[in-house]
């Protein structure tokens, strides 16, 4: 892992050139713990993760696509069929993940719930491409000249377990038999070794609410 954003200002400000700020991916994160949370023993197997991942591709589009921003937008994204946004400004795409205990602290990383595809394997490799000269020998750009440099892909992880909640957005630039690898870049949002930002309890669906009526402050483009 080469760059890591672990302080208030460090994280805003990051968070700024990319176009995003922690308050819009919080929002994300916390869609995705409720929707894990809301399911039971009597789900079929895998729904925990299938639904954070649903709740948080829509809550990602819902508080970014249309929202208006200093320069460039945020527009939804289907490349190899991953659901994502993406902002050729910032050059920057952005992909939710339901991630391990790693998450967002500084002694270990977080790797991926389920096994990735083929898909991601190459939004990474197109990652490995961008930081070329930052990443050393360790890290070997695999048919780099098919990829195009100017968009990196980052992921926004999401560890949730019973009062644990950590989330950051990060971008993995090796992979290997479909989890994370290196990192070169980790920006973390909440929990864990996040700076003086307070400790983020798991948030917990109502009764009434199937994490789906959210009111979201948001403002629209004109």
């Amino acid at each position: 892992m080469r760059k890591l954003f672990d302080t208030p200002i460090k994280i805003t400000n990051r968070l700024g050139e990319l176009m995003t700020s922690r308050e819009q991916l919080l929002e994300v994160a916390e869609a995705m713990a409720l929707a894990r949370a809301e399911c039971t023993d009597n789900d079929p197997f895998g729904s925990r993760g299938w639904r954070g991942y649903q709740m948080g591709s829509r809550r990602l589009r819902e508080t970014h696509v249309g929202v208006k921003v200093t320069v460039g937008e945020w527009v939804k994204d289907d490349q190899d069929q991953v659901p994502s946004i993406l902002n050729k400004k910032a050059g920057a795409r952005i992909v939710v993940c339901n991630t391990d205990a790693g998450t967002a602290l500084k002694d270990k990383q977080p790797q991926n719930n389920s096994k990735k595809g083929s898909a991601n394997e190459r939004a990474i490799e197109a990652n490995q491409f961008s930081f070329m000269e930052e990443l050393d020998k360790s890290v070997t750009p695999i048919r780099a000249a098919e990829k195009n440099p100017s968009i990196v892909t980052y992921y926004l992880c999401c560890f949730a377990n019973g009062e644990e909640f950590r989330a950051e957005l990060s971008c993995p630039v090796s992979y290997e038999n479909g989890f994370f690898g290196d990192f070169v870049e980790r920006i973390f949002l909440t929990g864990g070794d996040t700076g003086t930002f307070e400790p983020t309890k798991r948030p917990k669906p109502d009764e009434d609410n199937d994490g789906t009526d959210y009111q979201i402050p948001v403002t629209r483009k004109k």
